[in-house]
C-alpha cells in the first residue's frame, strides 16, 4: 500500500477540479491543516487498514473537491470541520473571505468563477449525475 499523499498547495494536486466519480460522495476529500501540523492515522481492523479522518486530527477541515463530470456535470465540492477545536474554526474562517470575495452566492451556494461560466452555459450544478435536474441549482 502507498503512503498518503501530502500537499503543501492546492496547485499541486493532480486532476483538482475533475471529479472521480459520478457523485460528489465519490469525489476526492483532503484534509487540510495549518503548515508543519503533524497528521494522524487511525488504525483500523478493516482493509485499508487505516483512516486518516478528523477523529484524530480535530485541527483541521475537510475539504471535498467535487469537480467536473462528462464535461457538462458540475459535482458540488464542499469545506467543512466536525471538529469543535478552535485551530480547526480558525481554518473555517481564513476560506470565508475567500469564497465570499472570489465566488458568486448563488441561492445561498458559493459559486467559483469557472463554475458560475459553465453553469450559465447549460452545465449541471449538481451533487450526482443520477440525482433529478430539479434538485440541481437553477437558474
Amino acid at each position: 500500500m502507498n503512503p498518503p499523499l501530502r500537499y503543501e498547495r492546492s496547485a499541486d494536486i493532480p486532476n483538482l477540479g475533475i471529479a472521480a466519480g459520478a457523485s460528489s460522495v465519490l469525489c476526492d476529500r483532503y484534509l487540510v491543516s495549518a503548515a508543519g501540523l503533524r497528521i494522524n492515522a487511525r488504525v483500523l481492523t478493516s482493509d485499508p487498514p487505516f483512516a486518516i479522518d478528523q477523529l484524530v486530527n480535530p485541527k483541521t477541515v475537510t475539504l471535498n473537491a467535487g469537480g467536473l463530470w462528462k464535461n457538462n456535470i458540475l459535482l458540488r465540492g464542499s469545506i467543512g470541520t466536525a471538529s469543535k477545536d478552535s485551530d480547526s474554526w480558525g481554518l473555517m474562517k481564513m476560506f470565508r473571505p475567500i469564497f465570499k470575495n472570489a465566488f458568486t452566492n448563488v441561492k445561498g451556494m458559493f459559486v467559483g468563477p469557472e463554475a458560475f461560466e459553465l453553469w450559465r452555459n447549460g452545465a449541471r450544478l449538481t451533487g450526482a449525475e443520477q440525482s433529478p435536474p430539479e434538485f440541481d441549482l437553477a437558474l
